[in-house]
Formats: structure tokens, sequence, C-alpha cells
């Protein structure tokens, strides 16, 4: 298998968001959100998903250059329209806004509604706890397919729904969560096919609602 250095795959990814009409500064964002999950470990959030933001783009559900804007704001809240822009960008400056709150008032909050994917959820908590702050984010599937069955069911009704905490700590390193309230996280299902890689017993159920192995089942 090839390897690539991280800051060259950087360079590439970016350039391919730019070329599909992303400017540099979202390119960026998305480009060294994508790497970061990679080196973190997490290749299903990481490159391989490059394409599919490419993709949503040409399809129109993510709109480059869009200017998120500020629709509620107290001294300790925001309420941001991310009109469809790329979710590394807008939550990246959301969370850096949250903060500059909190550093005042000891606790901010922020939503972000009309945006697109955000990467690896727990990029945006640990930029609360390099600042020595708590971080915790959520976030839906919003108006997008749904890929989860309740318990029992076996027809799609729910997100994967993620959720992220971050805690700074004097000790070894600090407390980190993150995960999906579903059974596992949908881009590492999409992973095991690029991998072409059997899943474990309990992922995924196919289109009866049986337990299923092989991630090409997975809708």
């Amino acid at each position: 298998m090839p390897k690539v250095q991280a800051d060259r795959l950087t360079r590439i990814g970016a350039a391919l968001l730019r070329a599909a009409g992303a400017s540099e500064e979202e390119a960026e964002a998305v480009a060294v959100g994508c790497i970061n999950a990679n080196l973190a470990g997490h290749d299903s959030h990481g490159v391989i998903a490059i394409p599919t933001y490419i993709d949503r783009v040409k399809a129109g559900h993510i709109v480059p250059g869009a200017k998120w804007t500020i629709v509620q704001e107290s001294p300790t809240t925001t309420v941001i329209d991310g009109h469809w822009g790329f979710g590394f960008h807008v939550n990246a400056k959301a969370m850096a806004l949250t903060i500059e709150k909190a550093k005042t008032a000891n606790v901010a909050a922020c939503t972000v509604f009309r945006q697109s994917h955000v990467g690896r959820l727990a990029a945006y908590p640990m930029m609360a706890m390099r600042a020595g702050m708590i971080g915790i984010a959520a976030a839906d599937s919003g108006r997008s397919p749904k890929h989860v069955a309740p318990f029992g069911g076996r027809e799609a009704r729910l997100g994967t729904n993620p959720i992220s905490i971050a805690v700074p700590s004097d000790l070894e390193a600090p407390f980190y969560l993150d995960m999906a309230t579903s059974a596992v996280a949908a881009g590492k299902i999409a992973l095991s096919v690029a991998r072409g890689q059997q899943i474990p017993q309990g992922w995924i159920i196919d289109a009866e609602g049986r337990h299923t192995t092989d991630p090409t089942q997975y809708r």
C-alpha cells in the first residue's frame, strides 16, 4: 500500500476541494480536519470523506462560499445559520466564538442550523479543552436520510446522532469521549466497504432486519 505524507495529502485534498468550488479557507479547514482524523486513527472520518463532500457540492447540498450569519445572540448563547456551508468551517468558527464568550461568562453555548457534515465531532470540544475548558458537542442528521433502525425495528428512522466531550486534566492525558449513539459510526461501515472487510456482528441489519457482517448490506 502506498504511503503519502500528511502534509502532502492535505495539499492534495485542499486542491480537490478548491477545484470543486471551495474557498482557500474552506478547503484548508476540510482537508486539515480530514487528515487530523486519519492521524488520530479514525480513517472513517479521514480523506475517504472528501469525494463525498465534492459530490454533495455538485448536488447542491453543500454551498461553497456560504456566509454564516448570527441570527440570535446573548452574552452566553449564539444561534448561527450556516447557509449550508462546509460544516468544518462553520463549526470551527462557532466553537471559537463560544470559547471567547465562556472566557467572560464561564459558560456559553451555540447552536448551528443549515450546515453540512462536520467531520470528526471531537475536533470541536478539543478546541475548548485546549483553552482550559470542558467542551461538549452533539449533532443530529437534520433532514438528511436516516440510517439507524430503532431497537427491535428494521427500518431506518434515526440518525447516528454523535456526541463528543473533552475535559482538561492534570493527569497524564485529558478525558475524551467521541461516539455515535448508534451501534457504530456510519463512516466505519463505508471504510469497511472500501477495504473489502467484514464487520462485527451487531453493527448493522439487512433489509429484512437480520444481523449481517456484510457491510455492503448497509442502506
